[in-house]
């Protein structure tokens, strides 16, 4: 059995992560500090660029991925790779029949998810996060 990784929008710690690789980078590119090696200020930028790097990797840690926020859903199924976005305002039902969670949509359209391999406890979470989330828009 595998684990699913949930993560909801951005968090504080990588909020600031994000705005002191800002910081690196303005500070490499502006010379606001002079250094006695010039090579530094390089340093310091690539450092910035390194977090910012950093940031955007964390989501490729784990195959299976599911990031929400207040609009929509990222949905990553046992890959690293292909992933489903969808907009919650799209969703129109969902439904489990077996290992399959179907998830219509308005315009007709219909998105399967093979959920054999993960634990019913995400399973459960994955289809709670969609329907608090689209009930909420779509009353």
């Amino acid at each position: 059995m595998e684990r699913i990784h949930f993560e909801e929008s951005i968090q504080w710690p990588w909020l600031m992560l994000l705005g002191l690789s800002l910081i690196f980078i303005l500070v490499g590119i502006f010379d606001f500090f002079t250094f006695e090696n010039t090579r530094y200020n390089g340093g310091v930028n690539a450092v910035g660029y390194f977090l910012i790097a950093l940031y955007f990797l964390k989501s490729m840690r784990h195959k299976n991925y599911v990031h929400w926020n207040k609009k929509g859903i990222v949905i990553r199924n046992n890959s690293y790779t292909n992933y489903k976005t969808l907009k919650f305002e799209e969703i129109k039902t969902i439904e489990q029949k077996e290992k399959i969670l179907m998830i219509s949509k308005r315009n007709g359209g219909n998105i399967k998810l093979e959920m054999g391999a993960f634990f019913d406890a995400d399973i459960q979470r994955l289809k709670e996060i969609i329907m608090t989330n689209s009930i909420s828009i779509n009353r």
